[in-house]
């Protein structure tokens, strides 16, 4: 017997995803304390339950990412040393929302993953981290095959911005 039987992990899941709204919005004090505590709360415990299916944990964690403590940065150092590759994806994700440089060595290294989803996602955290030493790696990406990855790699280029950014930008254009 599930221990989650009346709401399937698809559907925690997604619940996880739209408390990060209120994450965001406590953390901006765009909405009054006890909804962001609320969700913080019900995240932290979705992240942290053993028997947690890993879809709804994972979004959890990128939904906490927001929050720069120290209990959300080893949640997602766990994440990225998990072994399931879509929670490590996760992880990336989440390193980027949190914008901390900290996670730069980790984010840049990611951007030459064999996985083009660890790729994007790194992308997509260079932008958010604002990693000036992302640009030449990035640039190059710009060629890739995969229309996603270029696109994110373009918008991250727009994100860090410099010279650059700007004249690959403009060659983009062009």
């Amino acid at each position: 017997m599930s221990v989650h039987p009346v709401h399937p992990a698809s559907t925690r899941a997604a619940a996880a995803t739209s408390l990060g709204r209120f994450v965001l919005m406590g953390e901006l004090n765009k909405i009054r304390p006890e909804p962001h505590v609320t969700s913080y709360q019900a995240l932290l415990a979705a992240c942290q339950a053993a028997d947690e299916h890993w879809e709804v944990q994972r979004r959890a964690l990128e939904s906490l990412a927001y929050i720069g403590n120290d209990t959300v940065a080893e949640l997602i150092r766990q994440a990225y040393a998990a072994p399931e590759e879509k929670v490590r994806i996760s992880a990336i994700f989440a390193m980027g929302r949190s914008a901390d440089p900290y996670w730069a060595d980790i984010v840049l290294s990611e951007l030459h993953s064999e996985n083009p989803a660890m790729r994007f996602e790194a992308a997509r955290a260079c932008g958010e981290i604002v990693l000036a030493e992302a640009v030449p790696t990035l640039i190059r990406m710009i060629d890739e095959r995969d229309a996603e990855i270029r696109d994110m790699a373009i918008w991250a280029l727009g994100q860090i911005g410099g010279k650059r950014a700007r004249r690959a930008l403009e060659k983009c254009m062009d």
